[in-house]
């Protein structure tokens, strides 16, 4: 019976380097040995090998998470190959195939899927290539830790929701925002979508009753409805008590609140 190297290697220097030493010893063990030891290891299995020399998996183990790697992304149909440099990171982070799966998924169906304008605030924010092979980088990159990832996704699902809605969101606003509460989409959906409602009212009213500060836009706005901004909250509640004394409760216009006092859209009554 022929002797044949192990699957793993061949076709690759390595079957050649076993073959030799099992045909010199006729020892497995020894064969595999020299496998190791040779500078080709390293190239082809990168990442395998601890500072120490030891070795972080077992070679059918490290082909078969390389597979997994390849299989998550092809499964979002992208080319693995442009992302082989970041597979050997991964193997050297120990990451399973499960949480890179779990981060591919999260961005592609949070952010690629997502509103269009989530993938290009994303993009533009965190200086990424402006296609879904650089999105999808952020989050198989070993040095974006699970939070820090989170967080981006949150950030970038209210971005995104503020461009559909025609408002300018930066990274330190959308931070904020995904600190007081705003870190799904919907709920970031549902936020601008009372803003494009509330914002223009509430400039009606501060025209209207000559109020110091006629202007009202996307910053006051989120001071006081999200942000808890108490003077803010009086402004609007003083324009909204101006209002209804000028006409009356039955052609005021003014702002529905629900029961924790946060704003709730128009009524126009």
């Amino acid at each position: 019976m022929p002797v044949v190297a192990p699957a793993w290697m061949r076709g690759t220097p390595l079957e050649q380097i076993w073959l030799d030493e099992w045909f010199v010893t006729g020892d497995g063990t020894l064969a595999m040995e020299a496998v190791r030891l040779s500078p080709a290891y390293d190239e082809i299995l990168a990442g395998n090998r601890r500072a120490d020399g030891s070795l972080r998996y077992d070679e059918n183990t490290y082909f078969g998470l390389i597979e997994s790697y390849e299989d998550t992304l092809l499964s979002v149909n992208l080319n693995p190959d442009i992302f082989r440099h970041l597979f050997v990171e991964n193997i050297s982070g120990l990451t399973s195939p499960a949480e890179f799966a779990s981060r591919v998924n999260s961005v592609y169906e949070r952010v690629i899927q997502n509103l269009p304008e989530t993938a290009r605030w994303a993009s533009e924010a965190f200086n990424l290539e402006d296609s879904v092979e650089g999105i999808l980088a952020m989050a198989i990159d070993p040095d974006v830790g699970q939070a820090i990832l989170e967080r981006r996704i949150a950030m970038s699902e209210v971005g995104g929701a503020a461009s559909a809605k025609n408002f300018t969101v930066g990274t330190d606003l959308a931070e904020k925002m995904v600190q007081y509460g705003l870190d799904t989409s919907a709920e970031a959906i549902d936020y601008f979508a009372q803003a494009t409602s509330i914002i223009p009212a509430i400039q009606v009213l501060a025209n209207r009753h000559a109020d110091p500060d006629d202007s009202f836009d996307l910053g006051e706005f989120t001071n006081a409805q999200l942000f808890g901004d108490p003077e803010q909250r009086r402004r609007m509640r003083r324009l909204m008590d101006q209002e209804r004394a000028s006409f009356g409760a039955d052609r005021a216009l003014t702002i529905a609140q629900n029961q924790e006092g946060s704003l709730t859209g128009l009524v126009e009554k």
